[in-house]
């Protein structure tokens, strides 16, 4: 990563407990901050221990799909998503292009299937 570089986000191929993760995981936190603009003194947010993470090679860092608009991508139907995810399987399949919607325990259950790299606006966020 440099600092004039894209956004990048990390994640880790495994748990601890070897289970497939796959989620994004925090390159920075505010966990004590409290110097006049914010109080962030009671989070209780940890930074995971990227640097243990990479030499155990469990890191992929990653850029994200950019999403201008906060919102406009949750206004796509889950239906539109997976009807996208089938049309043309077999030129997708030749090109090596491949994937697939977040659903069940994936996501939480009252946010809609997302694109993989777009984060939802939480439920509380969009009232």
């Amino acid at each position: 990563m440099t600092q004039d570089g894209p956004v990048r986000e990390a994640r880790f191929v495994r748990k601890p407990d070897g289970a497939p993760d796959g989620g994004v995981h925090n390159l920075f936190v505010v966990s004590g901050r409290n110097d006049g603009t914010a109080d962030a003194s009671g989070c209780a947010l940890t930074q995971p221990d990227f640097a243990l993470q990479q030499a155990l090679g469990n890191v992929i860092l990653r850029i994200p799909t950019p999403v201008f608009g906060a919102g406009l991508i949750e206004q796509i139907p889950d239906s539109a998503i997976t009807a996208n995810q089938a049309a043309n399987a077999l030129t997708k399949r030749a090109y090596g292009i491949s994937g697939r919607p977040q659903s069940g325990r994936q996501r939480r259950a009252d946010l809609p299937l997302r694109l993989e790299g777009a984060e939802p606006i939480s439920a509380a966020v969009r009232g």
